[in-house]
């Protein structure tokens, strides 16, 4: 409020504005000067507010808390500290379960991905075993289908055919080369490709 608003009639200089209040100049000049020292000093003291704020944190009650509520109720802090005991207690508890619940589940995601892993070798085993007796099989096979091959391209030069033993003995020779090229062809192709993904 400025000192127009107060004294009516006057200019800013017939009143005094203290701690946002107008006072006429006249009732200040009025008194005594100790009497005035004293008006002023008082006014700017009611003036001041001192605000005082207090934080508490923690797990029990606050203790001046505790002692007001003990002054009304004799006992009441000793149950409310058993009460905050019990709360942490049933914390602690809970927090040790959820670790122990996330432990087990941890153990059994190691076993399923163990088993995974051995169930995978296993197959990786069967297959490859599978392949290899497939291939020793149809080595076999080869083997024996040259053996007759052979047996009758000279049966046949025997027998007085020989342009037709000769190109079945011919026949035979150029087939098993070039089995015999596809294979090592498909084998180089196999190591660089596995050289390429480890490098």
């Amino acid at each position: 409020m400025s000192s127009k608003d107060s004294a009516p009639g006057g200019s800013a200089s017939d009143a005094t504005s203290v701690g946002g209040l107008s006072i006429p100049r006249e009732l200040i000049d009025a008194l005594p000067e100790e009497k005035r020292k004293e008006l002023l000093e008082k006014f700017e003291q009611e003036i001041v507010h001192v605000r005082s704020e207090e934080y508490y944190s923690g797990p029990d009650i606050h203790p001046e808390i505790a002692a007001r509520w003990e002054d009304i109720l004799q006992g009441s802090a000793k149950e409310l500290f058993e009460i905050s005991m019990q709360r942490q207690i049933h914390r602690m508890t809970s927090q040790d379960r959820i670790l122990t619940i996330a432990e087990e589940l941890s153990n059994h995601r190691i076993k399923l991905e163990t088993q995974s892993q051995k169930d995978s070798a296993a197959l990786d085993r069967s297959i490859v075993a599978t392949i290899a007796s497939r291939e020793r099989k149809g080595q076999w096979f080869a083997f024996l289908a040259v053996l007759v091959i052979t047996f009758g391209g000279f049966y046949m030069v025997h027998l007085g055919h020989g342009g037709l033993g000769l190109g079945v003995l011919v026949f035979e020779a150029a087939g098993v080369a070039a089995v015999f090229l596809y294979q090592v062809r498909a084998n180089r192709a196999n190591l660089s490709q596995a050289n390429g993904q480890t490098e």
